[in-house]
């Protein structure tokens, strides 16, 4: 049972659809690893934890504009955070027509 990781959810991660049942921070849907364990001083400052992935983006000409609220202004290390989080997602555009899914 080793190669199949801890648990069964260790062997899934989300396929981005619209983004409706997503969560942005506690869902694997960029990458083997949660936006929260990633980010985890961002996530410690975002207003909404619960944020589905449709909820807090923008898609203007398929590029990803963050649409996230923060408790207070960020430090200037912290905004750097912000723009790597930004490389992650950018590649992550959604398929307005489909549902989200599980891989």
């Amino acid at each position: 049972m080793e190669e199949w990781g801890r648990s069964f959810e260790d062997c899934l991660k989300w396929e981005v659809g619209n983004g409706k049942t997503i969560s942005f921070w506690e869902d694997r849907w960029v990458g083997n690893v949660t936006l929260k364990s990633k980010f985890l001083r961002l996530y410690s400052l975002i207003v909404d934890k619960d944020i589905s992935l449709n909820l807090c983006e923008d898609w203007i000409n398929s590029v990803w504009l963050e649409n996230l609220i923060w408790r207070r202004g960020l430090f200037e290390w912290e905004k750097l955070q912000v723009c790597q989080l930004l490389e992650v997602v950018q590649g992550m555009s959604p398929i307005l027509t489909f549902d989200d899914s599980w891989i």
